[in-house]
């Protein structure tokens, strides 16, 4: 009797399990199983009951990355400066997400915010719809106007920095360049809600690339160059036998509608085939502003 209750209890428990999936046959390509987490990558990559090894270990590497220290987070500078400035490593080191920026500057001038990608790469576990406040405190007697690194920062509501003043600012994160490396123009896992930018397609056959010391990039005829930014821009082109190679766009990577893309490509590249243009984005909104008679440092 008790072996047969053990059993009894094992077919009970398998039953639970294939009903939530667990011994469902895999299907053929990988699937996201959502996660609970607010932070990080939204997902880890499974096919049928098997983690993928590789996703487990990004996504538990991007939660220490989040994870503060024990004793807090604060990220403050002061500057002080007639001209404009840019708030890159130098004036902010480490970046503007959670930034309190206390100005003291004596004229009038621009605040120029650090490139896209400098400052997503400055938010640890950086994933699409992330956001993060960013404060400015004017404390001089002049106006201070935020503008843009570079197209890939859009600004909206109210971003200019009235004197004395303590404006709240929003930052999102709309995009990253992270394609798939399995397929076209779909998201990666390990960046959920990642999308092309825009496409555009080659103009001439590319040659299979061989790699070695001295070949480390391939140049890319293409229609058109709309979206590119060097050093930002990741372009994912469609080889002849239907897979991807993938490639940042670096400096002085950009010569008229030749394209140079870091990486070699392993297939030939026919003449048309499609090439889909990958940036990071983020939002910057100006949410409110709070004035007083006296803001002093």
């Amino acid at each position: 009797m008790k072996i047969l209750a053990f059993l009894a209890s094992l077919f009970s428990v398998m039953s639970s399990y294939a009903r939530m999936g667990v011994l469902s046959v895999a299907p053929s390509s990988f699937t996201s199983q959502p996660q609970t987490f607010v932070a990080g990558p939204l997902a880890i990559e499974a096919q049928g009951a098997n983690d993928n090894l590789g996703s487990q270990a990004a996504f538990f590497a991007a939660l220490v990355s989040n994870a503060a220290p024990q004793t807090g987070y604060c990220n403050y500078k002061s500057i002080a400066t007639s001209a404009s400035v840019t708030l890159n490593v130098a004036n902010l080191p480490l970046g503007i997400g959670a930034a309190i920026v206390l100005w003291t500057g004596s004229t009038a001038t621009t605040a120029t915010l650090d490139s896209t990608a400098n400052i997503i790469a400055g938010l640890p576990g950086a994933y699409v719809g992330m956001q993060t406040p960013f404060w400015f405190a004017n404390a001089s007697t002049q106006t201070v106007t935020l503008a843009v690194g570079d197209a890939n920062t859009t600004l909206s509501g109210t971003t200019t920095n009235v004197t004395l003043a303590l404006r709240g600012y929003q930052l999102t994160v709309t995009n990253l360049a992270q394609p798939s490396l399995t397929t076209p123009n779909v998201a990666s896992p390990l960046a959920p809600g990642a999308t092309s930018t825009n496409t555009t397609t080659t103009t001439a056959a590319v040659a299979a690339g061989t790699p070695s010391l001295t070949t480390t990039t391939v140049v890319i005829p293409v229609a058109a160059t709309t979206g590119m930014i060097a050093n930002q821009s990741v372009l994912q082109v469609v080889q002849t036998d239907g897979s991807v190679f993938v490639g940042l766009i670096p400096t002085g990577g950009i010569s008229g509608n030749n394209i140079t893309v870091n990486g070699v490509n392993a297939k030939p590249i026919a003449s048309g085939a499609s090439v889909y243009v990958w940036n990071p984005k983020i939002t910057v909104q100006g949410m409110f502003s709070i004035t007083g008679a006296a803001l002093v440092a």
